[in-house]
């Protein structure tokens, strides 16, 4: 019978620049997208919501939009986007 060594030499990874590695770990999973200037003028609802604490109105554009990203990066239903 022939037995395998499970030696497993991993390689460590040292961070020498502790701020730099810091400001990475913040913009792990940003997202930046570049809209045309239509969708931007579509994007809010024209439509008055009420009185003053009211809920904001999304445009179709707008729900649409974000709709196609949480099912493109498989989203939860409500999950935050904004960041």
């Amino acid at each position: 019978m022939l037995v395998k060594s499970k030696s497993k030499s991993k390689s460590k990874y040292r961070v020498s620049n502790w701020s730099e590695y810091d400001a990475s770990l913040k913009h792990r999973g940003s997202l930046t997208f570049w809209l045309s200037r239509e969708v931007i003028e579509q994007w809010v609802s024209q439509q008055k919501t009420g009185g003053r604490g009211a809920s904001n109105s999304y445009s179709d554009v707008a729900i649409e939009l974000m709709v196609c990203v949480s099912s493109l990066f498989r989203l939860a239903y409500g999950t935050d986007l904004t960041g």
